[in-house]
């Protein structure tokens, strides 16, 4: 199958000059004339001009060494690309012609120079050649460790070995090519093909006497110009020529490790030929197809039947208004094969071919059926699709039944039947979901997301399963044990939500038919895709769209409907074909102007991917992209990704390219996986480990030392609150003992001035005593009376002492005692008012002190007033 890339799919000029493919990641890289150079990765082109390095925008020759930098050969020199930058080799001499790696000198050639080596970077030039019958020196070589130089009339062989001889050549004629062919040099002259073994020229076809642009591994199969047009010449007892592509021709080809043929065309762009896993049988339209034994049925716009791969039979089946699309066989027990064409029911007999045709007047409900089903007793089933005559109905031994249950139908539109051998249940699958006739009971399938959906098709699917197919929602996977459904979409990896046809392998694989091409898949245990293939234009299907159940498996032989004609898949031609590894293309910081560089050492390899990255807290948005080439299946890219210490699940996308913002510090491992060739996943993920340092405040020294610090400042606080306490208590004390010492002076001088006058007193009266005998009885009266006021006076001052006589309820309850007891001598009335509701707290000698003024006031009003009536209060003023 043929498929141009032009200028509008991304090349940077149409007229290629050189190709060449990265064996390492499988890229493809195209040199132009004037446009620069790109590389391919199968979906896109990615440019490289002179303004990003490279010598000239015109390269003629491309060559990848073994350490993966990248030379460019133009007219004016060389260019080196390592990955990131290009180091350019200028020359003065023009026209290239041969660029090859031998061990680690890179061999350049031109008619005009001679051979140049590169070693090192460093540039070597050989004399000029002389040059006779041939026109320029050629290089070919093998694995870079064997060199064979065709100059002037030999081939000269050297190898790393140290083993060398040369080759004569001289009457073989012009040489049109010099070429490596599967490792072995091959060289191609007006007298034919030979090839060197064993140090020898050996004749492989004398036919092959033309220039060729390229050759198979076998050399079985050849491509070359012929009048403006690309010839494929198949080597058979007889050359088989076939044109390929008209009025274009071909400067450059090469084979890829998929097995692709590549051709830089002369102003077409490129051309990608690949063998397809599909083959057209025939064109138009097909919507139905059936194959028994050696018998193919296909409905297009009437029936036909192949054998062989050559038409044997037609039918045409036609309604009254002359429509005869075909789009539904089946075949009952008997042998018999049941059409429907232009939505009329007919049937051929086995035996005799001939058709019989149901028609309303036969007992059908309408002329409009939509598809048809036979179940394991040959009974027919129909289901309708126009306003009152829709619903279901079956044939019975030839007679025509109305299905009972219609009116209990999810809907009366019934779109298609299909019979599951599971417990010989019949799916009716309607506009609004899907229903189940078993046992001769009709129950609604659970399926709540396809309840308001249109169903179009299911399979049977192992033993207690089907496969549902809906218009818009994908696939489901249906446990008729459990009553329980797994649903896989767009989300899950589809390419789209409208199923037309579902089909089930005899390897288990289910193909699934829409509106974008087929798709093949296999389910694990949970019915997760462990396996996906999607086949679309560059599988063969020109058309990819496929039809309404135009699908039928016999045995190992499937065929496919499709709106441009009928398929048949012949299988994958992958057996030699490179599974490409899994890589990184570029990881940078997002919303920063810093290079990863600068937080890591880059690797080695083309892509130079920073390893053993740590990123500042603040450098924490990151970008993965990765890839894993397929230029075979491009629109197959498939990846699983997740972040361990972020992602709980893997995440599943067809796009190479991830961006995580504001990651939080630690360490993680980026993980990917990627669909291979087969459809499989790799099984070990591609890994990118990180950190993220936190910010210093985080880390575990800066904390220690902050908690130290803090515990310090605690310490210092306590202490200083301590000594503000102790410094406080100390002064309090200091306080207490110059009060006590205060106090006790205070008591001393009242205690000498309360007892020393009495007792004055007492020595004063003793000596009147001594003196006045006569009158001694008044002067022991007035001794009595200072000795009791010596005791009151010693009890008052003891009571005032006690501290817990400093409140005003005690100083009011002495002072009544002493009132009652002064007053009482002389029968003078005495009354006491406590009008200070609460139990005020008096300082320290103020009791003292008030007692002895209210003791003064009541024996002054004792002696003096002669009162009758003595009143005391205390009030709060």
């Amino acid at each position: 199958m043929n498929e141009f890339f032009s200028v509008k799919s991304g090349i940077p000029q149409s007229q290629v000059l050189s190709l060449a493919e990265d064996k390492k990641f499988g890229y493809l890289w195209v040199g132009t004339n004037g446009g620069g150079v790109a590389q391919f990765d199968g979906k896109t082109f990615k440019t490289y001009t002179v303004e990003d390095g490279l010598i000239d925008n015109t390269i003629f020759k491309i060559l990848i060494d073994s350490h993966s930098n990248v030379w460019f050969g133009a007219a004016n020199g060389l260019s080196k690309f390592d990955g990131k930058n290009f180091k350019n080799f200028p020359f003065s001499e023009p026209l290239l012609s041969g660029l090859v790696e031998y061990g680690d000198t890179i061999m350049v050639s031109s008619r005009n120079f001679g051979i140049l080596k590169i070693v090192s970077d460093s540039i070597f030039i050989k004399p000029k050649l002389p040059m006779s019958s041939i026109q320029i020196p050629l290089f070919v070589t093998i694995n870079s460790n064997e060199l064979y130089q065709l100059i002037d009339d030999r081939i000269s062989y050297r190898s790393l070995r140290g083993v060398a001889f040369d080759i004569d050549v001289s009457s073989l004629g012009y040489v049109h090519n010099f070429i490596n062919v599967n490792n072995m040099p091959y060289l191609i002259t007006t007298t034919g093909a030979y090839k060197i073994e064993g140090g020898k020229l050996a004749i492989v076809d004398s036919r092959i006497n033309f220039h060729i642009v390229l050759a198979s591994e076998d050399f079985s199969t050849l491509w070359k110009n012929d009048h403006f047009n690309l010839i494929e010449v198949k080597r058979r007892p007889t050359l088989q020529y076939d044109t390929i592509a008209r009025g274009m021709t071909a400067l450059r080809g090469i084979i890829d490790s998929e097995n692709n043929c590549w051709f830089g065309m002369d102003g077409n762009g490129l051309l990608k030929r690949s063998p397809t896993e599909f083959v057209k049988i025939q064109s138009g339209m097909a919507f139905a197809v059936y194959k028994e034994k050696e018998k193919l049925w296909v409905g297009t716009n009437r029936l036909s039947v192949f054998k062989n791969n050559a038409k044997v039979q037609q039918f045409d089946i036609k309604n009254e208004r002359g429509q005869g699309i075909i789009t539904a066989i089946e075949s009952d027990r008997r042998g018999n094969i049941w059409v429907l064409g232009g939505f009329n029911l007919a049937r051929i007999d086995s035996a005799t071919d001939r058709m019989k045709m149901y028609k309303v007047e036969d007992g059908l409900k309408s002329s409009y059926i939509n598809d048809i089903e036979i179940d394991n007793k040959d009974n027919v089933w129909l289901c309708y699709g126009r306003g009152a005559s829709s619903g279901v109905g079956v044939i019975r031994e030839s007679k025509y039944e109305e299905f009972k249950f219609n009116d209990q139908l999810s809907s009366r539109l019934v779109l298609s039947i299909k019979n599951i051998p599971y417990g010989n249940r019949m799916l009716f699958l309607t506009k609004n979901g899907a229903d189940q006739l078993v046992d001769g009971k009709l129950t609604k399938l659970k399926i709540p997301k396809f309840d308001q959906t249109t169903v179009y098709c299911a399979t049977s699917y192992k033993k207690n399963f089907a496969v549902i197919g809906s218009a818009g929602r994908g696939i489901c996977v249906y446990n008729f044990d459990k009553d329980s459904v797994i649903y896989i979409s767009k989300k899950e990896g589809l390419v789209s939500g409208l199923i037309y046809f579902l089909n089930v392998d005899i390897d288990d694989y289910v193909w699934v038919g829409s509106n974008r091409g087929i798709e093949r898949i296999r389910l694990d245990e949970n019915m997760n895709i462990i396996e996906y293939l999607f086949f679309s234009e560059a599988n063969g299907l020109v058309e990819p769209e496929t039809n309404f159940n135009a699908c039928y498996f016999y045995e190992d032989e499937k065929y496919f409907g499709l709106i441009d004609g009928l398929y048949s898949y012949r299988g994958s031609e992958l057996d030699n074909a490179r599974d490409f590894p899994l890589h990184f293309t570029i990881i940078i910081l997002t919303h920063s102007r810093n290079d990863l560089s600068s937080f890591g050492k880059l690797s080695g390899d083309f892509f130079k991917i920073p390893a053993h990255l740590e990123l500042p807290y603040n450098e924490n948005s990151l970008q993965f992209s990765f890839a894993k080439i397929s230029k075979r299946y491009p629109k197959s890219a498939e990846y699983r990704f997740k972040l361990e210490g972020l992602d709980n699940d893997w995440t599943t996308q067809s796009n190479g390219e991830v961006s995580y913002r504001n990651l939080p510090e630690g360490s993680y491992s980026f993980n990917v996986l990627a669909r291979k060739l087969d459809g499989k996943w790799t099984t070990t993920p591609l890994t990118y480990s990180f950190t993220i340092n936190p910010p210093f405040y985080k880390r575990p020294l800066f904390v220690v030392l902050t908690v130290l610090c803090f515990v310090l400042i605690a310490i210092y606080l306590i202490y200083c609150n301590v000594k503000r306490r102790v410094n406080k208590m100390v002064q309090l004390e200091k306080m207490r003992s110059e009060e006590n010492i205060k106090l006790r002076k205070e008591i001393g001088r009242d205690f000498h001035d309360e007892i020393g006058n009495q007792l004055a007193r007492i020595v004063n009266y003793v000596g009147l005593i001594k003196l006045n005998h006569g009158n001694s009885n008044e002067t022991l009266a007035r001794v009595v009376e200072s000795a009791q006021g010596l005791i009151g006076g010693t009890k008052d001052f003891v009571w005032a002492l006690d501290h817990t006589n400093d409140s005003s309820m005690s100083l009011f309850v002495h002072l009544k005692d002493f009132g009652d007891r002064l007053f009482g001598e002389k029968e003078i009335e005495f009354r006491a008012f406590n009008e200070v509701k609460e139990d005020l707290s008096l300082p320290v000698g103020h009791t003292r002190q008030i007692n002895l003024i209210f003791k003064e006031a009541m024996t002054n009003a004792f002696k003096h007033s002669k009162a009758t009536k003595v009143n005391m209060y205390f009030k709060k003023v």
